[in-house]
């Protein structure tokens, strides 16, 4: 895949067993403008895998409640998480 500048793509952070998951910690997937996330995430995770693994997303920083519907933009930084464990 040809490297994107962060102006025309969203740049996916994936932490802990998500990383294993997907096969890669990062990527920069492309885009031209607002994008549903669940588009975005095509080929890296189902809603199914991340509904049952309740995965978390934090948007360029801050965390989100976030819909697989939610429109994400260019330029994007999208950190997805898996659930904390321990006690």
């Amino acid at each position: 895949m040809p490297r994107s500048s962060s102006q025309e793509a969203v740049k996916l952070i994936f932490f802990g067993i998500l990383g294993e998951l997907t096969g890669c910690r990062d990527a920069m997937v492309p885009i031209s403008g607002p994008t549903p996330l669940v588009e975005v995430l095509a080929g890296y995770l189902t809603p199914m895998q991340a509904t049952e693994l309740s995965v978390r997303a934090w948007v360029n920083g801050e965390p989100k409640s976030i819909e697989f519907d939610s429109l994400v933009r260019p330029g994007d930084e999208i950190a997805l998480l898996p659930p904390s464990s321990g006690g």
